[in-house]
């Protein structure tokens, strides 16, 4: 394997990148690892792409899922799918509930968000125009109060320990 250096998203420095250009499996031997890592972590994991030279899971679970490139990583001191650790998952889905009405003047609002114990994770609310903050930054629950004349949103953004947003 060529390449480099990759960080996980702990910070834990790892070798990444391409696999030599004679590394080639068979369709056959493809669906038989696939099968095999399936049953292995219990069906715990999705299957997303087959793997390549520049591409596996590992990669794809500390590398390329944080917005990077596409990289080989050999099997780690420590695997995120791994069925005998407590580990929890999140799907980065985030859902931001709040009336979409007529915001008055001087009248308060309340937006929820799904995202509540993301350890690590920075939540930032950003109101806009003629709406401003009023409590709750950085928590899942964010209130604002009508302080003006005209169209405004309030922005939900969520920032993983590594600062993939």
């Amino acid at each position: 394997m060529f390449g480099g250096t990759r960080y996980t998203p702990k910070g834990d420095q790892i070798s990444a990148g391409v696999l030599k250009e004679d590394y080639v499996l068979t369709v056959g031997e493809k669906a038989t690892l696939k099968d095999y890592w399936l049953w292995y972590y219990q069906n715990r994991i999705t299957f997303i792409s087959e793997a390549t030279r520049t591409y596996n899971c590992h990669g794809y679970a500390w590398h390329v899922s944080e917005g990077q490139d596409n990289v080989w990583i050999n099997t780690p001191n420590d695997c995120p799918y791994e069925p005998k650790t407590n580990l929890k998952y999140y799907k980065l889905n985030p859902n931001m509930t709040g009336s979409t009405s007529v915001l008055c003047y001087n009248v308060q609002r309340t937006f929820n968000t799904n995202i509540t114990h993301m350890t690590g994770a920075t939540l930032t609310w950003t109101p806009s125009g003629y709406i401003t903050y009023y409590s709750g930054a950085g928590t899942p629950e964010y209130t604002v109060k009508g302080s003006g004349d005209g169209n405004s949103y309030v922005n939900f953004q969520i920032t993983t320990p590594t600062g993939f947003s």
